[in-house]
């Protein structure tokens, strides 16, 4: 599985920005844990993402390597 900084990466590079609500944000619950957005809509392409569904969500198509 990747870092979070690699998956801001990897967001950035698809022109997307990964977000992370903070269990105490009133957004959590409706949003969190991850969200992607897309600030040239302005529009959050997906959301309620845990950790797996943000690896798919980023790197799915390619063969993924542990570490």
């Amino acid at each position: 599985m990747h870092s979070e900084s690699q998956w801001r990466s990897r967001a950035y590079r698809k022109g997307l920005r990964l977000v992370k609500y903070k269990q105490t944000s009133s957004a959590y619950q409706q949003f969190g844990p991850y969200a992607l957005f897309d600030p040239a809509t302005k529009t959050l392409m997906a959301v309620r993402l845990d950790a797996e569904a943000v690896e798919r969500a980023l790197y799915s198509g390619e063969e993924q390597h542990s570490h």
